[in-house]
C-alpha cells in the first residue's frame, strides 16, 4: 500500500542545540467527555468527532502495529498524516502535535475558560550531555543525573480539576527510540547506544537461519528484519544518512534478538506489510545486521524499547514489577535528548466526574471519599524527572493500594491508555497527589 511522496522525513537535530531549552512550544491538552475542543477537525481526525484529541493520537498508534491491510481505505488516509504510504509511530507524532490549542472545561451547565498549553516543553535543567566513558571492555555513555523542571505555573493554578502530566511516550523500558537517534545524531555507534540502553551486553554474530516463522509461514529473515526496523524507527530517521543509519542499527540488533529470543519468529513484533516498502537504507542495514544479537549472563535476553523515554530509561521493575528471570540490564538509563522531543510533555485536565468513572470502570469495589483530593496518590516514583516526578511504581486509589507496577496499570487499565507513560504526576488544586 505503498503511496511515495517527497515528504522530508525531520531535519537533523544540530547536536550544539540539543541541551539548550527549545522555544517552541506545542498544545498537550486532550478531550474527554466532559471536555471541548475548540478546533477544526484536519486529517487525524480518526473518530469523526470534529477535532484531533489523544484518542486519535491513540487510535493511529494502534494503526502503527498492525497490518496495513486490515485497515479501511477512509482510515488509512486519515491516519497516514504524512501521505507517505505507511502508518507508523512518526504518524501519531504528526497528530499530537495537533492537539488544539485552546480548551473550554465544561462543567455541568457552567463553561470555564482556560489557556493552553497547560506545560510548554520549555524548562530548566541541570546536568549535561551524556559523554563516553570508559567502564571496562566498553566504551559506555555516561549516566549523570539530569533533573528537568517543567513550568507548571499555569497547572498548579488550576482548581477542581485533575491535571495529568506524562511524560514520554510509552512503557519507557529499554532502548528509547527517540534517545537512540539522538545519540546517533551526536556520534554515538549502534554498538555503543545498544550496550547504553541494555547494559552489560555483549552483541554476538552468527549465521542467521535463512528463515523465519511469520504468521503461520516462513519469510525471509532479512526481509523481516528490514519490515520491523521500517515499521519501527524509520519514520523518525532521515533517508539515507549515515549518522541515523546507526540509530537503524541499534533497532535492528534489538528486533533480530527478540527473534532469536523467540525461537526465529516474529511473535509480537510490529513491522510494515512488505518489504518493497521498506526503504533501501533499511534493507542495507537488515542485511548488514542480520546475525547480531545480544547475549547477557550468557542468554539471549528480551530487547524491550518504547518510542521516547521520560529522559531517563526506566528499570524493569519500576514498570512491570518483579519477575524470576533476571532483568538487570532493564535498568534506568540516561535518553536525555528524549526531553527536547516535541510531544516529550503531554498534559490532560479531567473533573472529579471522569476519574470516578475511571476508576470505578476499572474496579467498582473501590471506595472513594467525598473528597477528590484524597481518590490518589502516588507512593512511589524513581524521580526520572525531578524529585516530584518519576515513573510510578506505587499508588494508592481510593481504599486500593496497589504496591508494584502501578504506573503501568494507571496508564493502561484504569485510564485505558490515555496517559502516554507510566511516568506522570497528578496535581489536584495546585497540589502534588
Amino acid at each position: 500500500m505503498k503511496r511515495p511522496n517527497k515528504y522530508d522525513i525531520l531535519g537533523r537535530i544540530g547536536k550544539v542545540l540539543i541541551f539548550i531549552p527549545l522555544a517552541l512550544t506545542f498544545a498537550v491538552v486532550s478531550i474527554t467527555s466532559d471536555y471541548q475542543l475548540a478546533a477544526t477537525a484536519k486529517r487525524g481526525d480518526m473518530n469523526a468527532d470534529g477535532i484531533i484529541s489523544s484518542t486519535d493520537v491513540n487510535i493511529i498508534m494502534g494503526y502503527s502495529s498492525i497490518q496495513t491491510n486490515q485497515i479501511s481505505d477512509t482510515d488509512f488516509k486519515k491516519a497516514d498524516m504524512d501521505n507517505d504510504g505507511f502508518i507508523t509511530a512518526k504518524d501519531a507524532y504528526l497528530a499530537n502535535a495537533q492537539i488544539s490549542s485552546s480548551v473550554i472545561i465544561k462543567y455541568d451547565e457552567e463553561i470555564e475558560p482556560t489557556t493552553a498549553p497547560l506545560v510548554n516543553n520549555n524548562f530548566t535543567s541541570t546536568g549535561a550531555v551524556p559523554v563516553i566513558s570508559e567502564n571496562g571492555e566498553y566504551n559506555v555513555i555516561s549516566n549523570q543525573k539530569m533533573y528537568i523542571y517543567p513550568d507548571l505555573s499555569q497547572v498548579m493554578q488550576m482548581r477542581d480539576s485533575f491535571i495529568i502530566i506524562a511524560f514520554g511516550w510509552g512503557h519507557g523500558v529499554g532502548m528509547s527510540q527517540w534517545g537512540a537517534v539522538g545519540l546517533a545524531r551526536a556520534g554515538y555507534s549502534y554498538i555503543q547506544i545498544v550496550q547504553h540502553y541494555y547494559q552489560g551486553v555483549m552483541i554476538m554474530k552468527e549465521q542467521y537461519p535463512a528463515t523465519v516463522r511469520c504468521a503461520g509461514r516462513d519469510v525471509d529473515t532479512v526481509e523481516m528484519l528490514a519490515r520491523i526496523v521500517q515499521q519501527e524507527i524509520s519514520g523518525i530517521t532521515n533517508r539515507n544518512d549515515p549518522v541515523d543509519m546507526n540509530a537503524l542499527r541499534a533497532q535492528a540488533v534489538a528486533a533480530y534478538t527478540n527473534m532469536k529470543y523467540s525461537g526465529y519468529s516474529v511473535s509480537g513484533c510490529s513491522y510494515v506489510n512488505s518489504y518493497s516498502s521498506c526503504r533501501d537504507d533499511v534493507k542495507a542495514v537488515a542485511q548488514e545486521i542480520a546475525g547480531q544479537y545480544m547475549l547477557f549472563n550468557g542468554k539471549v535476553p528480551y530487547a524491550y524499547y518504547s518510542a521516547c523515554s521520560a529522559g531517563v530509561a526506566a528499570t524493569y521493575s519500576d514498570v512491570w514489577g518483579s519477575t524470576s528471570h533476571d532483568m538487570s540490564y532493564l535498568t534506568n538509563s540516561a535518553s536525555y535528548y528524549d526531553c527536547y522531543t516535541k510531544g516529550y510533555i503531554s498534559a490532560t485536565a479531567y473533573s472529579p466526574d471522569v476519574i470516578k468513572n475511571y476508576i470505578l470502570s476499572y474496579d467498582p469495589s473501590i471506595i472513594l471519599s467525598d473528597n477528590p483530593a484524597e481518590w490518589i496518590k502516588i507512593l512511589r516514583h524513581d524521580d526520572a524527572v525531578n524529585e516530584n516526578i518519576g515513573y510510578v511504581s506505587a499508588m494508592q486509589i481510593g481504599n486500593r493500594t496497589i504496591s508494584e507496577a502501578a504506573g503501568i496499570t494507571f496508564r493502561d487499565k484504569i485510564m485505558k491508555y490515555n496517559v502516554k507513560s507510566p511516568c506522570f504526576t497528578i496535581i489536584y488544586n495546585g497540589q502534588y497527589l
